[in-house]
């Protein structure tokens, strides 16, 4: 998978400039002055102010914003540290004193940037601002690129268990239950052996596209975690039968089977768990049952062409 990323260096204005700013400032004659020179950067800029950290907090609650202006004195440094648990987005420091010490403990505590007010303009804030969001733009194409797959395109075990923690969450808060399938690449050993190696990638990017043409939802998440191990979590949104999963599962190959030449014989072992909402199980441990049962569904199949 090419990078999207390119090593230039980072543009004064990046393509998505800043549209939602949260403007942390209690004092009056600054909030003024401050509003005046965000407005002079852009005046599309959706700015939202907050009073005090508490109103900032509420405000961080129920939108997103591209970035953070906190006005900040020197014994205000921990109040940094509390935003970065609530945002991702870069926080740029304000304070009316040109005092290292405090630049360097904001920083530390997760600041992007520290600007002195009384120097501060709107080509200054637009410079240091656009920077600091390309920086976070790229931290987060970095961070994105880390939970992909790159052979499948699909997620690897780090993308599923980061992405599948917060589903499990998503489901606790709407109390309802989430299944989980585990597939497995049938005799990718004998299809490298064979065929080559780049026949086997293959196979495991072909199976790829049929799990992500039979759980095509977007919130239904498919990675691979292993070598010819997939997994699929999706939130049960009403009851089904596993044999339903399996069905949509064998239409997918199928479809996709006959839609390719294929030189080797493409073929999936899968096994399917339901948790109702109610249920506590880990990430982990669900998926160490799922493993199970498509070993015992392989095992059955086995026994029952034999």
């Amino acid at each position: 998978m090419p990078s999207p990323l390119a090593s230039q260096p980072f543009p004064l204005l990046p393509a998505n400039f800043p549209h939602r700013i949260l403007l942390i400032e209690e004092n009056p004659v600054d909030l003024a002055r401050l509003r005046e020179i965000i407005f002079g950067m852009s005046p599309g800029i959706d700015l939202m102010h907050a009073a005090n950290f508490a109103q900032a907090i509420e405000g961080l609650g129920r939108r997103q914003f591209d970035a953070v202006l906190l006005s900040l004195n020197s014994e205000e440094s921990e109040f940094v540290n509390r935003l970065v648990e609530h945002t991702d987005a870069p926080i740029l420091v304000l304070t009316a004193l040109e005092n290292d010490a405090v630049a360097l403990q904001a920083l530390e505590n997760g600041a992007d940037d520290y600007l002195v007010k009384h120097s501060l303009d709107c080509d200054t804030l637009r410079h240091v601002l656009g920077r600091a969001i390309a920086r976070n733009v790229w931290r987060r194409q970095m961070y994105f690129l880390s939970l992909i797959d790159d052979l499948t395109g699909v997620y690897n075990r780090r993308g599923f268990m980061t992405l599948g923690e917060q589903q499990l969450m998503i489901a606790h808060r709407a109390r309802t239950g989430v299944n989980l399938a585990f597939a497995d690449l049938d005799a990718l050993k004998f299809i490298n052996d064979h065929f080559g190696h780049s026949a086997g990638d293959r196979a495991l990017r072909d199976t790829a596209k049929i799990l992500k043409a039979a759980f095509h939802r977007d919130s239904d998440l498919v990675a691979r975690i292993g070598g010819d191990e997939f997994a699929v979590l999706w939130i049960a949104n009403m009851p089904f039968s596993t044999d339903v999963v399996r069905a949509r599962l064998k239409s997918a190959l199928d479809s996709y089977v006959a839609s390719q030449k294929l030189p080797y014989r493409l073929s999936l072992s899968i096994g399917v768990c339901q948790y109702p909402r109610n249920f506590s199980s880990p990430l982990t441990e669900m998926l160490t049952q799922v493993d199970q049962r498509m070993y015992e569904e392989k095992h059955r199949e086995k026994t029952n062409i034999a």
